[in-house]
């Protein structure tokens, strides 16, 4: 992509320089001699302009290139059932603070998370026991694994403090899903839901600088399967 960006505006640019040179050529007064062919160059400042944006343009590719090269999604797991959700938006409230999962004894009934200071919305049915994690300063999720069926079965979320979360105790086919990048964490959720969760989706970035700190101390209310 870089390549063919960078083709066009080397064409433009010398575009630009041949369309002055021609003007020049035309307006050249009657009667006068022909002037070295070095004085029907383009004036440096149509030169220094075009490759000025040339530049500027090259960079604003590649820094979004880099900044692209951090993101990576993994799912979706489960089946096709149930309406759509996402948290993308929410992402942008800070990292990933504290998870809420309802299971029961074969399923994962509903499904919460926390991001910064802000819940997002609850999705699934509310039957089974509520699990709550909250995450320590600075704790992000770097891995998840679970299994599903028609639903979701089992979640297990791994952080970067040695954490291992788990929610859930039936059976289904087994996922385990990582960041293609290193230094991604889990930034956001998105999956379908109904009376159950039918299936997850999981989105990997890096944690801007900007994002909201959270000053909270972790604490958990969980099942006997859950972290502390």
């Amino acid at each position: 992509m870089h390549c063919r960006l960078w083709t066009v505006l080397c064409t433009l640019s010398l575009g630009l320089a041949r369309w002055e040179l021609k003007g020049q050529a035309t307006r050249r007064p009657e009667g006068k001699e022909e002037p070295p062919t070095s004085s029907l160059l383009p004036p440096c400042s149509l030169t220094m302009w075009t490759f000025m944006l040339l530049g500027l343009l090259c960079a604003s590719a590649s820094a979004s290139a880099i900044q692209a090269r951090s993101s990576s999604y993994s799912g979706e797991y489960g089946c096709g059932r149930g309406e759509p959700f996402s948290h993308s938006s929410l992402q942008l409230e800070g990292p990933i603070t504290a998870i809420r999962v309802r299971v029961d004894s074969f399923n994962i009934e509903g499904l919460q998370v926390r991001y910064g200071q802000v819940w997002s919305d609850y999705v699934g049915g509310n039957l089974g026991d509520l699990e709550e994690i909250f995450l320590h300063p600075g704790e992000s999720v770097i891995a998840v694994s679970g299994s599903y069926g028609d639903n979701l079965k089992t979640l297990t979320f791994f952080t970067n403090y040695g954490r291992i979360l788990s929610f859930g105790n039936g059976r289904g086919v087994i996922f385990h899903a990582v960041p293609l990048h290193l230094d991604a964490v889990l930034r956001f959720i998105s999956g379908r839901a109904g009376l159950f969760v039918n299936a997850i989706g999981l989105h990997w970035d890096t944690i801007p600088e900007t994002a909201p700190a959270t000053a909270e101390p972790a604490s958990s209310v969980a099942g006997p399967r859950g972290g502390v």
